[in-house]
């Protein structure tokens, strides 16, 4: 790679490092380029050989650039911290502002029509915002330095996450064809309907012409499933790039029923064939307002298509309309929007109140984009192998509509059981806690056994004990073998875990120390923190976390905290039982959100008796029976009501 071709722009940048003795990396490329790309820093790599793109993450780099057919004279590759930050995961703010006046000068001279900015802390700079790389990937934003177009880091893909490498490569086609103007998205038209009579009379000719290849999709606030869910629009589309926009809320606090009844001759034909993301959630709307759809006229579920057409997809719709759509990225610039009116993502809806135009372009491009992507999609099933193909339209999409009734229906949740289990979790979690800072005060007085460092600080700082495993930000724990058999200069990358599985074993190998040296008091003082830790971590599993009361009704104190999205008292609706949310996983599984409706782990589950009742595993069974009453019972209790009009079935699949 070839530095800037004029001398005097690399002399420019000399004065800019002032008397630094730091090891400061130039840029590399045209500096007439209209691309500029700026990595976060240098890395161990580029320091050695004084090119960024030395070393994986260059060839990542470089790799990426060569496919999407860019030339060294094509970019501008900078840093936005000049030189190297020893072991630490991201620059601090102060690096980063010791090398401002650079990269602003870096940037006025090229004047690039576009910046690719790798990885989150580059884009925050650039965007001048706390912003998530994430809302704007594959999307070219504006930044108060013109054109910017977001992307994850070449370590991402290396060190943390190689399924982004395709979104990663993807990136710079997309940059590619930007800078040659072959970057062509097709426009959609739509209108926004009010009147039934008017929309009564669109549905009739779609009808009389034949057109039943029907996307849709509705955009609603409120409580999932309750009285308090409004549907604001509902969006939908019969041929290509048109969209029609209900207005069904004018308010949001009111629907027009009488509008969104008008589409019962359509959604109900046995002609009709039925298009949408995650199709299902808005059928259950569809069903609670009088609508009622087919069953066999569910054409396609484009959510579910993704990972079965490529397991490396995300489900989100942006996946769509990315591969399958001719249309941009229209709902990226929801995130704005949404910034500049302080509102939540859930609550996009409101932006119908305060921003009707965009809106209304939202809503349109979902309806065009959910028939054109599953029409697509659909087009990409039919081509695979007849098994497969057979196996995606005979089970997998028919299966999805038997969910529905379990959501509708719900799950009846037994009060009585689920209020034993939660005191007692909480009792003993307060007893236990009460224990350990009584053991720990003489080292740390304001000891906190929710905080990592103060466990760290306590378990290897001042008892001194043998680390059972490391952590690196980003990465799963390593055993100490492992630790011990690494360079220093990867040691030095890792920490110390104090988690669960860290916990244990130390707890297991304090136990064979004892049974060598059973007098030993000061082993036995540090087992006894130990185990008490462990114990406490494992009863907080459910005192804190699956039965916690935290910002629910059932709290009877005032709570200003946010409920937790993993409490089944918070997942309870007003008719006593749970309404799962069925969603699809990235490998094909099914998983359920509100809250995740499967029991703790096993190995968390074994140790819940010996905690309450110490020695219960050395009793005989008469001896635990004596016993069951002061045990929480198994979370899937909370399931078995005393009702006889319902029966609760278990299936492993």
């Amino acid at each position: 790679m070839e530095s800037s071709p004029i001398v005097d722009y690399e002399a420019s940048l000399q004065p800019f490092k002032g008397e630094s003795d730091k090891q400061w990396i130039g840029p590399q490329g045209d500096n007439e380029a209209k691309l500029m790309i700026i990595l976060s820093y240098p890395g161990v790599d580029a320091l050695l050989e004084n090119d960024l793109l030395a070393g994986p993450n260059g060839i990542e780099l470089s790799t990426a650039l060569e496919l999407a057919g860019l030339t060294e004279n094509d970019y501008y590759l900078t840093t936005m911290v000049k030189y190297g930050i020893g072991n630490a995961s991201k620059p601090t703010t102060a690096q980063i502002t010791e090398c401002a006046a650079m990269l602003d000068y870096e940037i006025g001279v090229v004047k690039p029509e576009l910046i690719i900015t790798l990885g989150a802390e580059p884009f925050k700079r650039i965007k001048k915002e706390n912003a998530k790389v994430t809302d704007y990937l594959g999307n070219i934003t504006t930044s108060p330095y013109g054109n910017l177009l977001p992307n994850y880091s070449p370590g991402m893909i290396i060190s943390q996450d190689p399924r982004k490498r395709p979104v990663f490569r993807e990136v710079f086609d997309l940059a590619k064809k930007h800078l040659t103007g072959t970057l062509n998205y097709t426009a959609f038209d739509w209108v926004v309907v009010d009147d039934p009579k008017v929309n009564a009379e669109i549905v009739q000719h779609y009808i009389d012409t034949q057109q039943f290849k029907i996307g849709y999709d509705a955009e609603w606030y409120g409580i999932k499933m309750t009285d308090d869910e409004v549907m604001y629009t509902f969006q939908y589309s019969c041929e290509p790039h048109k969209a029609i926009i209900l207005d069904i809320s004018k308010d949001g606090v009111t629907e027009n029923l009488e509008l969104l009844l008008t589409m019962k001759p359509l959604l109900e034909h046995p002609k009709a064939e039925r298009m949408g993301w995650n199709i299902r959630s808005d059928d259950e709307r569809l069903i609670l307002r009088g609508i009622n759809p087919l069953e066999e006229t569910l054409s396609f579920d484009g959510m579910k298509a993704c990972a079965f057409i490529d397991s490396r997809h995300p489900k989100g719709l942006e996946t769509g309309i990315k591969y399958f759509t001719p249309y941009r990225p229209y709902y990226k610039d929801m995130t704005d929007a949404l910034k500049e009116h302080k509102l939540k993502s859930h609550e996009l809806a409101k932006l119908k109140l305060l921003d009707p135009n965009l809106f209304w372009e939202y809503c349109a491009g979902d309806a065009v984009s959910h028939r054109t992507a599953c029409l697509g999609m659909k087009e990409r099933i039919l081509q695979l192998p007849p098994k497969i193909r057979d196996y995606w339209f005979n089970v997998y999409l028919p299966l999805t509509n038997y969910f529905i009734d379990v959501e509708l229906a719900g799950i009846p949740i037994d009060i009585e059981v689920m209020e034993d289990m939660t005191n007692k979790y909480v009792n003993k979690y307060e007893e236990l806690k009460g224990i350990l800072l009584e053991k720990v005060k003489e080292y740390i007085p304001e000891f906190n056994p929710n905080s990592s460092p103060d466990k760290k600080k306590l378990l290897f700082d001042i008892l001194k004990l043998t680390p059972a495993y490391y952590t690196k930000a980003g990465k799963a724990a390593k055993p100490r073998a492992w630790y011990e058999a690494q360079k220093p200069g990867t040691k030095k990358q890792f920490s110390p875990s104090a988690n669960g599985k860290s916990l244990a074993t130390i707890a297991f190998d304090l136990e064979k120390e004892l049974l060598v040296d059973k007098d030993n008091e000061d082993l036995k003082h540090k087992h006894s923190i130990v185990k008490t830790l462990l114990d406490l971590g494992r009863v907080g599993v459910f005192a804190n976390k699956f039965l916690t009361k935290q910002g629910t009704d059932f709290l009877e104190e005032e709570d200003d905290e946010d409920t937790k999205k993993t409490s089944y008292w918070a997942a309870i609706c007003d008719d006593g039982k749970i309404h799962p949310s069925f969603f699809e996983c990235l490998n094909n599984f099914r998983s359920s959100s509100r809250p995740n409706v499967q029991n703790p782990a096993s190995k968390v589950l074994s140790h819940i008796p010996s905690i309450f009742v110490p020695g219960y595993k050395e009793m005989t069974k008469e001896e635990q029976k004596k016993h069951a009453d002061e045990i929480p019972r198994n979370l899937r209790h909370i399931f078995y009501t005393g009702d006889k009009d319902w029966y609760w079935a278990e299936n492993d699949i």
